[in-house]
């Protein structure tokens, strides 16, 4: 069986629960590991919910050797400022 992408989640807000979460959620190429977002109450909630890990600081992803790539749900505003 191949390898799932491991993918980290930037942004558990609406967008996240409504689409990105659920996309991967229905793939079986890919695997959600952790959740990032800044309010503490939201990044729990998601990483409960998902059974996966949750944090408030973007480095936490970033940095983590687990994850292979990650997805920005976010408003499109913020999209270039957590990419670039």
């Amino acid at each position: 069986m191949p390898k799932k992408l491991r993918i980290g989640m930037i942004g558990c807000g609406e967008i996240a629960y409504m689409a990105t979460a659920k996309s991967i959620l229905n793939s079986s190429n890919a695997k959600m590991m952790i959740g990032m977002d800044p309010v503490k109450h939201i990044a729990r909630s998601f990483g409960e919910i998902y059974g996966i890990k949750a944090t408030t600081q973007l480095d936490d992803v970033l940095n983590d050797s687990d994850i292979d790539a990650v997805m920005i749900s976010t408003p499109h505003y913020l999209h270039a400022p957590l990419a670039i």
